[in-house]
């Protein structure tokens, strides 16, 4: 599976249209990049506290945790998301939004600062509610509205969890100040990439798989590259 995604560039890419026709994007490619065992340093035994394994082996060693709501809850209390400073939106109706501590990441071609917490939603449709009033949806945002209505609701709010139950056919990401962001479940725009990816301030990260659940993306190492090469602010 090609799930490893450039955050960096994600910052700089134009908005194409309402919707991106591939959420797919090449990784950071970082020379000499090793995988580093976050399994160990995370503060939460995911093993022990997840209720029940999600049957997917990304490899022969690996078995993904399947993520519920409690359990999402103790990652984040542990692992608090810090407050929103920044987001972007890209590639149509993408969007990726900063938490936490400012990092600044060099590579090559330049550094840029990310969040030490990071909330990436990808090729899905999606609706943003404050209160429960609908405000935007993927369908319309473009980037005069992310900016005008969707990202002055988000700062300085902190992720707080996640309840695939709130609507039918919709999983919600819930954040402080009543915000709710509902991602499609059911294929309305088709795709062969995850829904969302939440990455954690330890480096590693939650996916949100097409069917809304929450799988512990440890398995997909590209993506564990923040802390090895980033320094802070």
């Amino acid at each position: 599976m090609k799930l490893a995604q450039a955050r960096v560039d994600e910052r700089n890419r134009p908005s194409s249209g309402r919707r991106a026709e591939t959420g797919h994007e090449p990784s950071l490619g970082v020379a000499n990049w090793q995988p580093v065992s976050c399994r160990s340093a995370l503060p939460v035994d995911w093993m022990n506290l997840a209720t029940d394994q999600y049957p997917i082996n990304h490899n022969d060693d690996d078995e993904l945790v399947k993520i519920d709501s409690a359990l999402l809850a103790q990652v984040l209390n542990q692992l608090p998301s810090g407050k929103c400073w920044g987001g972007n939106l890209y590639l149509g109706s993408m969007i990726l939004f900063d938490f936490g501590e400012r990092l600044l990441l060099t590579r090559p071609r330049g550094s840029v600062y990310v969040g030490s917490t990071s909330l990436s939603i990808r090729n899905v449709y999606w609706e943003f509610r404050l209160r429960n009033e609908l405000i935007e949806t993927a369908q319309t945002v473009d980037s005069q509205s992310f900016s005008r209505s969707v990202l002055p609701h988000f700062l300085g709010q902190s992720i707080e969890g996640a309840d695939p139950n709130a609507q039918p056919g919709f999983i919600r990401f819930l954040l402080s100040n009543s915000i709710h962001l509902d991602l499609d479940t059911t294929g309305k725009w088709p795709t062969e990439d995850v829904l969302a990816e939440l990455t954690l301030k330890d480096g590693r990260y939650i996916k949100c798989l097409r069917d809304g659940y929450l799988v512990d993306g440890d398995g997909d190492r590209d993506l564990l590259r923040l802390h090895e090469y980033a320094k802070p602010k």
